[in-house]
């Protein structure tokens, strides 16, 4: 393989030029995902592993220290994004002959909960619709009553 005289900091800024130039990045997503695999790089260096010889199990044990260290779900997804796509370039580009981030899971991102309306907001929109629609104001009259989603109720 070529890649034994360039350093891990080339083949990073080799990825980012390709995000960049073949996905279209914007700069605050090349500023991440440097971020995330500088972290990376630094991470491999303390345990003394070159990138050619990282393994699923070095990046299980970084992911478990970034949970340890309480980054969010969103942060742990992205920093995992970045490591899938860094590895898929060096893959592509003959560095390594398989792709240690595959085995992976992705954290759980919660979801956001639903927003509601306020009984006054509710009460005004039924009067308004009582001066429209009757139909809309039976339609909001059994979303409010029975707790339907809108999609539901359309349906």
């Amino acid at each position: 393989m070529q890649t034994k005289e360039r350093s891990f900091n080339k083949w990073i800024e080799s990825f980012l030029e390709m995000v960049v130039a073949e996905r279209g990045a914007s700069p605050k997503t090349v500023e991440a995902y440097q971020s995330d695999l500088h972290d990376f790089e630094e991470f491999l260096t303390c345990r003394k592993v070159v990138l050619q010889r990282a393994k699923s199990a070095d990046l299980s044990d970084y992911m478990h220290i970034i949970v340890k260290n309480g980054l969010s779900a969103k942060t742990q997804a992205r920093r995992l994004s970045a490591l899938r796509e860094f590895y898929r370039f060096l893959y592509s580009e003959g560095v390594r002959e398989d792709i240690p981030t595959e085995l992976l899971d992705s954290p759980k991102l919660n979801k956001p909960l639903p927003k509601y309306l306020t009984e006054q907001e509710i009460n005004a929109l039924i009067e308004h619709a009582k001066q429209k629609d009757l139909r809309l104001q039976v339609l909001l009259e059994v979303a409010y009553a029975s707790g339907m989603r809108v999609s539901e109720l359309v349906g």
